[in-house]
């Protein structure tokens, strides 16, 4: 990429924080604790083009993950992979001549939605993408320094009374090692639930980063190899959610994961669950994959220490599942 070009899309991203998102039920700040990633690269995109694909939806049924391995690789562990499974609905396709994009899994609580995604290339133009691009070594990956998020689709979708387009956070961990014969590449997309504004469902489009040219922004991003890609993504909950509470502070507790509402996490602290067995469980916030690593058991946490306050359990909100199955027309 140009090293200009690079520069300028770089710095329409610098000041926005991933991490912050708006409660719905209040005006406070609620940080998640997300998954580390081996390679955190956040993306945005305004979305600027028509729809040109149409998406059905059928009744739910219980899913499973197409790409199996692609789900572990991101979350590593198979019994949580097994749970996945069962509490959400088929995979997600969407395509055009060149590429194939699968949601494979969907991850939903409360607070935050993450899904885990496959692009397949179908004729020699997408697999010349795929392996060009999104294929790399551990090394290659790293020589480039992240420029290849540039390559991967920009998921956005517009919200009823949003002012603005919502952005899909992107990471790229997924995309180094060359498998599927250098055809296929993963990746993982999330957003804050509260970014959604209630929305059951949303539509999702994909942009193509490096259609930005020298001196353009992200208002000039187009379809590029990505036309006529989009799709319905389902983003109600399939996991659970325990509120805890310590005077006009809140704290959560997801299956999969855990927020608070004090703006920012502090990496060398801890967080201490205290359960009604009486034991206890200790997370370092340093060296802990909270988002999708493990299952928290809501029911058995009494309460929750962090930053020398203490949180008691109020309220287990429970989820919806499994999401709801869709797929393109035919």
């Amino acid at each position: 990429m140009n090293d200009s070009r690079e520069l300028n899309a770089l710095s329409l991203l610098s000041g926005i924080d991933e991490d912050m998102i708006d409660e719905a039920e209040n005006t406070e700040k609620i940080t998640l604790k997300q998954k580390r990633k081996k390679f955190p690269l956040m993306l945005a995109a305004v979305i600027t083009v028509m729809v040109v694909s149409a998406v059905s939806v059928t009744a739910a049924v219980q899913g499973y993950i197409s790409h199996r391995k692609n789900v572990e690789h991101e979350y590593t562990n198979p019994a949580f992979v097994d749970e996945l499974e069962k509490r959400q609905g088929q995979p997600i396709v969407a395509q055009n001549k060149h590429l194939r994009l699968t949601v494979d899994s969907i991850i939903s609580d409360k607070m935050y939605i993450q899904a885990t995604t496959t692009l397949e290339g179908l004729d020699e133009q997408g697999k010349e993408y795929i392996s060009k691009h999104l294929c790399l070594t551990k090394e290659d990956f790293e020589r480039l320094k992240g420029s290849v998020h540039s390559y991967l689709p920009h998921m956005v979708t517009d919200i009823d009374g949003a002012d603005q387009t919502v952005r899909f956070n992107n990471w790229a961990d997924l995309q180094y090692g060359q498998r599927g014969g250098h055809t296929e590449g993963s990746f993982t997309f999330g957003v804050a639930k509260a970014k959604l504004m209630g929305a059951q469902t949303v539509h999702v489009r994909c942009l193509d980063w490096s259609s930005i040219g020298i001196g353009q922004g992200l208002d000039d991003l187009k379809e590029g190899i990505f036309e006529g890609i989009e799709f319905d993504l389902p983003v109600q909950t399939n996991f659970d959610t325990l509120t805890l509470a310590a005077d006009t502070r809140y704290f959560y507790v997801s299956e999969v994961g855990f927020y608070n509402d004090l703006g920012r996490w502090h990496d060398n602290d801890k967080v201490v669950m205290h359960y009604s067995d009486g034991s206890e469980e200790t997370i370092d916030l340093d060296h802990s994959d909270t988002f999708g690593e493990k299952l928290y058991e809501l029911e058995k946490i009494q309460s929750v220490e962090y930053m020398g306050t203490k949180y008691i359990a109020k309220k287990i909100e429970k989820a919806e599942s499994p999401t709801a199955t869709q797929h393109p027309e035919a």
